[in-house]
């Protein structure tokens, strides 16, 4: 898990560079079979907006680690 202030950019910016990344979860709130009613839960929004999970687990080779790292150093470079 990776957290940013900006999700979204970062998600873009980790695909365009050939990186899969994405949000990790949305809020149960957001589901219908939960009311999908929307919630004041600034916190939990706030994480949500921030988290972001990459590769990670055994599949991961040492050349794709270093092809994530790199992105993520790119991008924390580029902001």
């Amino acid at each position: 898990l990776v957290k940013t202030s900006n999700a979204k950019d970062f998600i873009r910016f980790m695909k365009a560079g050939g990186v899969s990344a994405s949000q990790i979860h949305y809020l149960n709130s957001y589901y219908s079979g939960f009311g999908a009613n929307t919630m004041d839960l600034p916190g939990a929004n706030q994480i949500m907006d921030q988290i972001v999970g990459i590769p990670c687990g055994w599949w991961v080779s040492t050349e794709d680690l270093n092809a994530i790292i790199s992105r993520i150093e790119a991008y924390c470079n580029h902001c």
